[in-house]
């Protein structure tokens, strides 16, 4: 979402209509009412780094110590930086793992529809 204005949302019900008016706004009515029948509104919109992949965590003697690269931060849903991070999985338990030590809550209906929306923005769809 680099180089995107909007924001901030006061909900996720905002963010979601700003995503597909903004980004997808020639969305077929097909995939316009599959995206906003998945996306829940209810969630709280938070203070999301962004782009938390397993490079912007500095770690040392296996504890978190610093955050780094805060350029993508902003006012987002609650599983934003969960479905962002799950993005940098490659397969590997290790670090599967260690995203389930990060985060509380696993957000993986959330993380689906966020490949699927990725997919329509860089791709023009399936």
């Amino acid at each position: 979402m680099t180089g995107v204005s909007g924001g901030p949302f006061e909900s996720e019900e905002q963010f979601n209509t700003w995503q597909l008016s903004h980004l997808l706004p020639n969305l077929p009515l097909s995939r316009r009412d599959l995206y906003q029948t998945m996306h829940k509104t209810y969630y709280k919109i938070v203070f999301a780094h962004g782009d938390l992949g397993f490079q912007n965590v500095l770690v040392k003697d296996g504890h978190i110590t610093a955050l780094i690269d805060w350029e993508d931060a902003s006012w987002f849903p609650e599983h934003w930086d969960y479905c962002k991070t799950a993005g940098y999985l490659t397969g590997s338990d290790e670090l599967y793992l260690a995203l389930k030590k990060i985060f509380d809550k696993q957000y993986f209906e959330e993380y689906l529809m966020d490949l699927w929306f990725t997919r329509e923005v860089q791709h023009g769809g399936f």
